[in-house]
C-alpha cells in the first residue's frame, strides 16, 4: 500500500507518495485537472491511499480522487488539528505534502466530516442565494440612502398613489386571460395566488346567521361534507370584491361596481 499526501492549491497540487516503510516513491506538482490527477495515480501501479486538507474548494479534488481506480482510500484532514499535531517552523508545499503522507501512513490523520455530493451541491446553492440576497439588500439600502440624502420620496408611494401598480397588475391579468393562460379556477405568478374561488370555510349560506363565535377565529373548524353549495344560496364572508365568476360571466355582484377595463399595453417596438 502506498500513501499520498496532497497539498491542494488553487491552480496546482503538490503530491508526495511514500511506501509502508516511509520511503519516498514519487513526488509531483500536478495541474488541478481530473485527468492529470487520475493518470498520475494510475502510473504508480499499486493500491494507494490519499489525503488532502479541507479547504474552501476541497470537494472537486476529493471527487476526482474518489473516482480513481487504484485509490482504495481517500481521507479529508481537519486543517487546524493537523497543525496541532505536526506544527513546523519551515513550511513549503513539499513539506506539507510529505507530512500529510506520513500522518496517513501512521493513521494519525484527524478526519473531517465529508458530506455527500448532493448535500454539498445544495449547500453551495444556499450559499450563493445568501450572497445574492445580501447584495440585493446592500444595493437597495444604497438607493434608499441616496434618495434620503437629497430628500427624494421613494417611488413606491407615488406608484400606489396614482394607481400605476394596480393598472399594471390588471393589465397583466387581462393579457394572460386573452392569451388563454388564465386557469378557470386560479391564476398564479411565481407561486403567489392572485385570483381564486372563495375559501371553502368562508363560503356560507346567505340566510345563515353569525351564531356562536368559533373557538379558533384564525382557523375555525367547519363541517361542510354532504352540503350542497352554489352561488345562488351561498356567498363568501371574506370576499369584498365581485367574485371571479361574475367577472368571467360579464356580470357584477349586487351592490358592487364593476372595475373599469384597464388601458391596453403599448405594443413592443420591433
Amino acid at each position: 500500500m502506498l500513501y499520498a499526501g496532497i497539498d491542494y492549491h488553487k491552480r496546482y497540487s503538490q503530491v508526495h507518495v511514500i511506501d509502508e516503510n516511509g520511503r519516498t516513491r514519487a513526488t509531483a506538482r500536478l495541474a488541478n485537472d481530473g485527468l492529470t490527477v487520475s493518470e498520475f495515480f494510475k502510473s504508480l501501479g499499486e493500491p494507494c491511499a490519499a489525503v488532502l486538507e479541507e479547504g474552501w474548494n476541497w470537494g472537486v479534488m476529493y471527487d476526482w480522487l474518489a473516482a480513481t481506480e487504484n485509490l482504495k482510500q481517500v481521507e479529508l484532514a481537519h486543517p487546524f488539528r493537523v497543525r496541532a499535531i505536526a506544527a513546523a517552523q519551515v513550511k513549503t508545499d513539499a513539506i506539507d505534502a510529505h507530512t500529510l503522507a506520513q500522518l496517513l501512513r501512521s493513521n494519525l490523520i484527524p478526519r473531517a466530516y465529508v458530506p455527500g455530493v448532493e448535500t454539498r451541491r445544495l449547500r453551495e446553492v444556499v450559499r450563493q442565494r445568501v450572497l445574492l440576497v445580501r447584495v440585493r439588500t446592500m444595493v437597495k439600502s444604497r438607493i434608499h440612502a441616496l434618495l434620503d440624502r437629497y430628500h427624494v420620496p421613494a417611488p413606491r408611494g407615488r406608484l400606489l398613489q396614482h394607481e400605476v401598480a394596480a393598472e399594471f397588475f390588471y393589465a397583466v391579468v387581462e393579457q394572460a386571460r386573452a392569451m388563454g393562460l388564465l386557469s378557470i379556477e386560479h391564476f398564479t405568478v411565481d407561486g403567489t395566488l392572485i385570483e381564486a374561488w372563495a375559501y371553502l370555510k368562508s363560503f356560507k349560506r346567505e340566510d345563515q346567521g353569525s351564531g356562536q363565535p368559533p373557538e379558533d377565529r384564525g382557523n375555525p373548524t367547519v363541517n361542510f361534507h354532504g352540503e350542497r353549495r352554489s352561488n345562488a344560496t351561498h356567498q363568501s364572508s371574506t370576499d369584498r370584491r365581485p367574485s371571479a365568476n361574475d367577472d368571467r360571466r360579464g356580470g357584477v355582484a349586487d351592490g358592487a361596481q364593476k372595475r373599469p377595463a384597464p388601458s391596453p399595453l403599448p405594443e413592443a417596438a420591433a
